[in-house]
C-alpha cells in the first residue's frame, strides 16, 4: 500500500499541472527551455521548448514560453503567432500574457497597441517585476521620461541583488545636498554610463557643497574610470574601488536614477559638459592614423556590441555591409572593433585600416583617441554610439527596427547628443535598405567636406 501513497505535494503538483494543461514530461521541458533561456542558449531552448508545445499544444502557458523564446531569436512573426495562441487559451483577460503580447507588437513596430497591453499588465500585475520593467521601456521610448523615469525605478527588482545591492543609506530623492555626502553608483553597461556621466555635473553645479562618492566601475570594466578621470580632476569627485567596503555617505542612488530626480524629459536633457573630450584631446595628439592615399574622409566604423549582451545580433550590422562603404573613393574606413578575430576573415585588411593596434592595450581611452582623429563615426547601438557623441563627433548610429529606449521613436536626431544622426531599419533585420541610404548621405558629406577643405587651403595660399 505504501507504493500508492499520495502526498499533499504530489496532489498540488497534480492540480497545477491541470491548470496549466500540461504533463510532468512537458513541465520537466519547459523548465529546461526556461534555464536554457537564461544561459542564452536560445536555439537549444527553442527545440526543449516546442517538444513540450508538441506535448501539450493547448497549454496557454507552454505556447508563453515559446513566444518568449522566439522573440529572443528575433523571429517576431513567429513569436507574435505564438503569443496570440496564448492569450487565445489563455483568454483574453489573463493578464499572464500580456507582456509577452505587448513586447511582441512593439518589436513589430506597433507601438500604440502594444504600449496598452503593457500598461494593463503593469496596473494588473504590480508585483510582476517583468511587467513593471516592459511598461517602463515603453514609456521611455515613446518620449513619456516624467512618467517613464518614475517607473523605471523598477529596475532593482527586475535586475536583482546581484547588480542592485540593498544600500545602507536613504535613497537620495532630490534632498539639498550641500554639506552632505552622495554615493552614486553607475549601472548597466559602458554606454549607459557614459550618457548618465553629464548627471555627475549637475548634481556638482547645483550643489557645489557637496562631496560625491562615485563607483565608475566594476571588476570587468578595468578602462572606464580613466575614460571618466576628469569628473575626478575637474569636480573634485571622489572615485571608488570596486571591491572596498561601503563608504560614509548621507545618501545613495543609483546613476540613471539621477535623471529622474532632475526631471529630465526630451525637451531639457542636460549637454555632455566635455570631460570625456577634454580628458581624451591629449591622447589624441599622441596618435598617428594613417593618412589615406587620395583625397578621401577618414570614417571610423563598428558593426557589432558586447557578443554576451541580449539582442546583440539583432543590432549589429552585418560586417560586409559594413565594408561596402569603402567602395566609395571619397572614403577611407578605419575599423573601431577590438578584440575582432573577423576582420581577418573578411579579407578586408588590405583596404580598410585596422585601428585595434591604437585600441586594445588603452580600452575605451584608445577608441576615443583614434576617433578624436578622424572626420566622423559610424556605428551600430553600441558604446560607439555614446562614445563618440560626448567627443562630439559627427556620428551616424544604425538603429535596428526596435532599438534601445534612448533613441526614442520616428526622428533622425537625438536629444543627447546634438553630432549624432539616425538611420532606422524599416523592417525587422533588413539592413541592406539603412545602407544604401547611408552610402548615399555618405558621399554628400564627404564631397561637402573635400570641397571646404580644398577652400580653405586656396585661400590660405593667397593670403600666404
Amino acid at each position: 500500500m505504501s507504493g500508492n501513497v499520495v502526498t499533499l505535494t504530489d496532489v498540488e503538483d497534480e492540480q497545477r499541472r491541470a491548470s496549466l494543461k500540461i504533463n510532468k514530461q512537458a513541465e520537466d521541458l519547459n523548465n529546461e527551455a526556461m534555464r536554457l533561456k537564461l544561459a542564452r542558449k536560445y536555439n537549444t531552448a527553442y527545440i526543449a521548448q516546442q517538444r513540450a508545445v508538441n506535448l501539450c499544444p493547448e497549454s496557454g502557458f507552454l505556447h508563453n514560453g515559446l513566444a518568449s523564446i522566439l522573440w529572443n531569436l528575433g523571429r517576431y512573426e513567429d513569436a507574435y503567432a505564438s503569443a496570440q495562441t496564448a492569450m487565445r487559451l489563455l483568454g483574453p483577460e489573463d493578464p499572464s500574457s500580456w507582456v509577452n503580447y505587448g513586447m511582441m507588437l512593439s518589436s513589430l513596430g506597433r507601438k500604440d497597441e502594444a504600449h496598452d497591453y503593457l500598461r494593463r499588465a503593469a496596473e494588473t500585475m504590480p508585483d510582476n517585476a517583468h511587467a513593471q520593467w516592459s511598461y517602463a521601456m515603453t514609456l521611455l521610448e515613446h518620449g513619456d521620461w516624467e512618467r517613464g523615469f518614475k517607473q523605471y525605478e523598477c529596475r532593482p527588482n527586475f535586475r536583482g541583488k546581484k547588480y542592485y545591492p540593498n544600500m545602507p543609506y536613504p535613497m537620495w530623492k532630490g534632498e539639498d545636498l550641500n554639506g552632505k555626502t552622495l554615493y552614486i553608483q553607475s549601472e548597466q553597461g559602458i554606454g549607459d554610463r557614459i550618457l548618465f556621466s553629464r548627471y555627475l555635473a549637475w548634481v556638482k553645479e547645483t550643489w557645489p557643497k557637496s562631496h560625491i562618492k562615485f563607483l565608475a566601475g566594476s571588476p570587468d570594466l578595468p578602462h572606464l574610470e580613466a575614460l571618466l578621470w576628469n569628473y575626478h580632476t575637474d569636480l573634485g569627485i571622489e572615485f571608488l574601488h570596486p571591491q572596498i567596503p561601503w563608504p560614509e555617505a548621507d545618501y545613495g542612488c543609483f546613476m540613471m536614477s539621477l535623471a529622474a530626480i532632475r526631471g529630465t524629459t526630451p525637451d531639457n536633457v542636460p549637454p555632455d559638459p566635455g570631460y570625456i573630450r577634454k580628458r581624451i584631446l591629449p591622447e589624441a595628439d599622441q596618435i598617428e592614423v594613417p593618412s589615406p592615399l587620395s583625397p578621401a574622409i577618414k570614417v571610423g566604423i563598428c558593426w557589432t556590441g558586447n557578443p554576451i549582451m541580449v539582442r546583440n545580433e539583432e543590432r549589429s550590422v552585418p560586417p560586409q555591409l559594413m565594408f561596402e562603404l569603402e567602395c566609395d573613393p571619397l572614403v577611407q574606413l578605419y575599423s573601431l572593433q577590438f578584440n575582432r578575430p573577423d576582420f581577418a576573415d573578411h579579407d578586408v585588411g588590405e583596404i580598410i585600416c585596422n585601428a585595434a593596434a591604437d585600441i586594445d592595450d588603452r580600452g575605451y581611452c584608445g577608441t576615443a583617441a583614434v576617433m578624436l582623429n578622424l572626420d566622423m563615426v559610424i556605428t551600430c547601438c553600441t558604446v560607439h554610439a555614446h562614445l563618440a557623441g560626448a567627443l562630439g563627433i559627427p556620428t551616424w548610429v544604425l538603429l535596428c527596427n526596435d532599438p534601445y529606449w534612448v533613441w526614442l521613436r520616428k526622428r533622425d536626431d537625438s536629444p543627447w547628443y546634438p553630432s549624432v544622426r539616425l538611420f532606422r531599419q524599416e523592417r525587422p533585420g533588413e539592413w541592406r535598405p539603412v545602407i544604401e541610404r547611408v552610402k548615399r548621405e555618405l558621399h554628400a558629406f564627404a564631397e561637402r567636406l573635400l570641397k571646404q577643405r580644398s577652400e580653405a587651403v586656396i585661400k590660405e595660399q593667397s593670403y600666404g
